[in-house]
């Protein structure tokens, strides 16, 4: 969720925007809300009328932010969402002011050293049965394997550096997949090997920059890129070339309606409040 704050951030500034993030603005500033599933109900009710709210959770049919106060937080205000799947699931669920903005690339994001890649497989995120089922079937291959939950900053970007391969698996059966932990990984050209199946919701350029595969082909997958180093390499190359084509501050131009970025920089006092709902 941070580096998606981050990701808007400084987006906006490439556009010349007044934009204050983790600070109080000192002017009048439209908020855009990050995590707001998070927010409690009071937290939600005093949100601006003019707030844009930034889901970045799956429109799953058992998720339990599609409903109560969350979900009437959506029907309420402008939403911005990462996924187009995302956006025909929660107008079908009766929030109409919801507009495709996916996760685009930012320069200042590219900071993840390269260390001695130690780790041949990290994961992170909750564990359930079927993700828990790849991992062990990984380490039954001989392979070093690290799973993190709540682990972030500095913690997890070490780990993400000394890792060989980074996984990616789905948690929710909507099978959206999840850019908004990978745009991270991919702005970084980390080797990512991902579940991506025929339901797969997925972009065509996200794809190519993945090494996408079934589900029942993860471990293979996995197996493969550690031991060969050249083909790791060439796919860390390609997930940075394509990633860093999805300019962020091109997606915000849009989605504010802004115009060509060419010709924003040259406009004066406009002000957005970045704020994120788990900071």
């Amino acid at each position: 969720m941070t580096e998606l704050a981050e990701a808007v951030y400084f987006g906006l500034r490439r556009l010349g925007v007044q934009v204050y993030y983790r600070q109080p603005p000192d002017r009048a500033a439209r908020l855009i809300v990050l995590g707001a599933h998070l927010l409690n109900e009071h937290s939600l009710s005093v949100l601006p009328r003019d707030a844009i709210i930034y889901n970045s959770e799956q429109a799953d049919r058992d998720s339990p932010w599609l409903r109560g106060p969350y979900l009437g937080a959506l029907k309420q205000r402008c939403v911005w969402d990462y996924s187009a799947e995302n956006v025909c699931r929660l107008r079908a669920h009766g929030a109409r002011s919801v507009a495709f903005v996916p996760v685009g690339y930012v320069p200042e994001l590219a900071r993840i050293p390269r260390l001695s890649e130690e780790i041949d497989v990290l994961f992170y995120g909750c564990i359930n049965p079927r993700r828990r089922q790849i991992l062990e079937a990984l380490r039954a291959r001989g392979l070093k394997v690290v799973a993190l939950f709540g682990s972030y900053g500095e913690l997890r970007d070490r780990a993400i550096a000394s890792a060989k391969v980074v996984l990616n698996m789905h948690y929710y059966e909507a099978k959206i997949f999840e850019i908004v932990r990978a745009a991270y990984l991919l702005t970084n050209g980390k080797a990512v090997v991902a579940e991506v199946g025929e339901d797969t919701k997925i972009e065509s350029d996200v794809r190519e920059a993945v090494c996408g595969v079934p589900y029942d082909r993860l471990v293979e997958a996995c197996v493969e890129l550690v031991s060969d180093r050249a083909q790791r390499t060439a796919l860390e190359e390609r997930a940075w070339r394509v990633f860093a084509r999805r300019k962020e501050e091109n997606i915000l131009a849009a989605a504010l309606g802004l115009g060509v970025p060419e010709l924003i920089n040259a406009r004066e006092g406009q002000a957005c409040n970045a704020r994120s709902g788990d900071s």
